[in-house]
């Protein structure tokens, strides 16, 4: 029980906090185990993504670690955002949008401020029907649990404080371009009635390809999450970052060390971490994208991508798809990305960026293959991302959707 001097203490802080801010952030946080059972595996059903074209790598044998839904909501005032993560190699709009509409009947949150997305661990079940797909029952326990983490995450929202911290680790680009985006954003929510940690966020890119074995697990990204709410006593989630093109140093040898080695330099940046004023800003495009690729158009065809596509008779196969840019305080912005963004690209966007830490939330909200500058289209040759791309257009496309947000937003940093 706290003492009376205790609670007079907290009471203060909160009221000082209003009378200098004019508000306070609201934060919670929830978790699931998104594991697919024993049966599951069993049944030879279950596949893993990332890897190989259909069905070519076979279904899962194990269980190396158990994956997570994780859920972090922040609201301020009347705006909100839900920053959830999946230990998943990426996730289809129909998964999506059953999660949308389950949440927004307990939440009334609006689907555009969800930012649902995926770790792109490559040891992680399909939930989008490129390598082989998984069970009904399995993704209907993806969808609940998501949901769920989602709806309990905003029940538990309490008065909080947000920190940003922002330190840098290597990776590399493996289309041969001497440039990556190497930032790591680290957002920590105190709670402010007792001082611990609501939950922490990592933001950085690269792919998680170490485990090729086909057991299901986390990868390096499990390593790194537990390393750090080991050391800082709270929940810790990861979101991918611009890692189209990019994958860990050479020099690292396994999932364990370069999970370890991101979970430190986290741990080192937070101590010298910034408070984040209480101002959340938030704008989201939807569009229709043109689908040229004849390789997504024939999947499509053949049922095998587990995506809602339309045909248009004027303009061909496409699909829904949006992206959301938002702010927090003067200290952080950042964006929400449908796919793997390739490093210039991406860059392009951070770029536009004026506040001090810069966020980029890659495979968040559907999952949709590479997103290439034209200028960097098959620049070298026969490039696989460009295999996996919806077209040509789409990095250009999104873009100036996002780069336009930016410029918009006339706060003095």
């Amino acid at each position: 029980m706290k003492s009376f001097l205790q609670k007079s203490i907290i009471i203060s802080t909160f009221l000082l906090q209003t009378l200098i801010f004019g508000s306070v952030y609201d934060v919670g946080y929830s978790e699931e185990i998104i594991t697919p059972s024993k049966q599951e595996i069993a049944s030879g059903e279950i596949y893993l993504g990332g890897y190989g074209v259909y069905k070519e790598r076979g279904p899962a044998t194990g269980i190396k670690d158990d994956i997570y839904a994780k859920s972090m909501v922040i609201q301020e005032g009347e705006s909100i955002i839900v920053i959830t993560s999946l230990d998943l190699p990426g996730i289809s709009n129909k998964v999506l949008k059953e999660i949308r509409k389950g949440v927004y009947a307990q939440t009334k949150i609006p689907k555009e401020n969800l930012f649902i997305g995926a770790t792109h661990t490559h040891a992680g079940p399909d939930l989008m029907g490129l390598w082989g797909g998984v069970t009904d029952t399995y993704k209907k326990i993806v969808i609940d649990k998501t949901t769920a983490a989602i709806i309990n995450a905003y029940n538990k929202m309490e008065p909080s404080r947000l920190y940003i911290s922002t330190t840098s680790e290597e990776n590399l680009n493996r289309r041969g371009l001497e440039i990556t985006d190497d930032s790591m954003s680290v957002i920590d929510a105190i709670s402010l009635s007792t001082g611990t940690r609501i939950a922490t966020m990592v933001n950085f890119g690269t792919h998680p390809i170490f485990v090729d074995e086909p057991e299901v697990s986390r990868d390096y990204c499990g390593y790194l999450v537990d390393y750090v709410s080991e050391r800082l006593g709270g929940p810790v989630l990861f979101v991918n970052g611009i890692m189209g093109d990019v994958v860990p140093p050479k020099n690292v040898d396994s999932a364990k060390d370069f999970g370890e080695t991101l979970g430190k330099a986290v741990v080192m940046a937070v101590s010298d971490s910034k408070e984040i004023e209480p101002d959340l800003v938030i704008n989201t495009t939807v569009w229709k994208q043109k689908i040229s690729n004849p390789i997504f158009i024939l999947a499509a065809g053949l049922s095998i991508l587990d995506f809602d596509i339309s045909f248009n008779p004027f303009s061909g196969f496409e699909i829904e798809t949006r992206a959301s840019y938002f702010r927090l305080g003067t200290q952080v912005q950042g964006v929400t990305f449908p796919g793997e963004s390739l490093t210039q690209n991406g860059l392009s966007i951070k770029d536009q960026m004026k506040a001090p830490s810069k966020l980029f939330f890659g495979l968040t909200g559907e999952t949709l293959g590479y997103f290439i500058p034209s200028y960097d289209w098959n620049v070298p040759k026969n490039n696989y991302e460009e295999i996996l791309s919806m077209g040509k257009d789409v990095g250009d496309i999104i873009q100036t959707k996002l780069t336009m947000f930016i410029k918009e937003d006339n706060t003095q940093f």
